[in-house]
Formats: structure tokens, C-alpha cells, sequence
């Protein structure tokens, strides 16, 4: 099962990457997927991996219900997600140990990140689907260190650079 789960992280990761933006909905629903699947796998060690599959599904479809029902409450709550996700995985991404207070420094990408999506709704969007959707891809994929970091800049500007433009393309068209 772990294969077929990183091929559907990979491509989700692509989505994101690309479309993060314009599917607001999938973006949430994707995180809140991510985010049930890692901290099932925290909290629910040791149980089938269904259960955590179950955990993650339930998870990515409240973050959809909450994009279409509660939109300031979900840009808040994608925020919060997205910066402590990129948080949490940074250090292995770019190949460090991660800090003694580990916990606060995700506390505070997080609050970081809600912040930031409250404050620069489209631009936040925009860059938190881009660094996720690598995040998703990079760690789908057996890069060594320095591959991976280039992959990651690579990717990522990419990705910022295809959503930006579908931003000036939707401001023309008003």
C-alpha cells in the first residue's frame, strides 16, 4: 500500500503545484488528507493502515466541507496547516536535524501561516499549494540531498510562476 499512497501523494502534489490556486477546495481537502494521514500515524501507531487511510480521508473531507461552508474560518485553518506542514518538514528536506523545541517552532510556522493567508489570501494560496505540492513530490521520490534540493527551488518556482500567471489572467479578464 505504501507505493500506491506515495503515486497518489506524487500526483497530488502536482495538482497542487499547478492548480492550488484555482481549486481552492481540492487544496484544503488535500491538506487536511496530508494532515490526518501524518498525525494518525503519530497518534494511531500500530494500527491497520486502513484505519489511517479512514483518518485521512475524514480529514481531507472536512477541509472541503470547511472551503465551501466556512471560507474565512478554512483560509485561517489552510494557513495554520500549511505553515506547520512546511515546518515540520523542512529539516528533511534540506537535510538538518531538527530543533530541540521542534513542537514550538511548528506551533509558530503554523500560526505564521494563518496569518499570512489571512493577510495575502491569493499570494498565500498561491505559494502554500506550490511549497506543499513539492513537499508532496519531493518526498514521494528517492532524491539524494542536494538533488532534492534543487528539485525543490526548481519546482517550486515553477509553480508560483504557473499560478501567478493564472492570476494576471483572471484580472484581465474583469
Amino acid at each position: 500500500m505504501g507505493s500506491v499512497m506515495e503515486i497518489f501523494l506524487i500526483i497530488a502534489g502536482v495538482v497542487l503545484l499547478f492548480f492550488g490556486r484555482s481549486l481552492y477546495w481540492f487544496f484544503l481537502g488535500a491538506i487536511g488528507f496530508v494532515a490526518g494521514m501524518k498525525l494518525s500515524a503519530i497518534y494511531l501507531a500500530g494500527l491497520n493502515p486502513l484505519a489511517t487511510l479512514v483518518v485521512a480521508m475524514v480529514a481531507g473531507i472536512v477541509g472541503v466541507v470547511l472551503a465551501i461552508f466556512f471560507q474565512t474560518f478554512s483560509v485561517a485553518l489552510a494557513g495554520f496547516i500549511s505553515g506547520a506542514y512546511l515546518t515540520y518538514n523542512m529539516p528533511d528536506i534540506f537535510g538538518y536535524q531538527p530543533l530541540a523545541a521542534y513542537q514550538l517552532a511548528v506551533l509558530i510556522g503554523g500560526v505564521t501561516g494563518a496569518a499570512l493567508a489571512l493577510v495575502f489570501f491569493d499570494w498565500a494560496l498561491i505559494i502554500f499549494s506550490s511549497l506543499i505540492g513539492v513537499v508532496l513530490i519531493v518526498t514521494g521520490v528517492p532524491l539524494v540531498f542536494f538533488a532534492r534540493l534543487v528539485v525543490f527551488v526548481v519546482l517550486a518556482s515553477v509553480g508560483v510562476a504557473v499560478q501567478a500567471k493564472s492570476i494576471r489572467k483572471t484580472k484581465e479578464k474583469e
